[in-house]
């Protein structure tokens, strides 16, 4: 997408603390993480994966 057209959803604070949540809810659901494997999508989803991982 061309960098004129991109729309700002939520600025790195809010992702943050965001992917921040997902990751509580995911231990949370599955009680641990001993058997948790992260997975994404290559072009975001690699790094967001990564976030949740951190």
């Amino acid at each position: 997408m061309p960098e004129d057209k991109r729309i700002h959803v939520m600025g790195e604070a809010d992702l943050r603390s965001e992917v921040a949540r997902m990751a509580r809810e995911i231990v949370e659901q599955i009680e641990g993480t001993d058997e948790l494997v992260l997975m994404g999508v290559h072009r975001r989803g690699t790094h967001i994966a990564g976030m949740l991982q951190d």
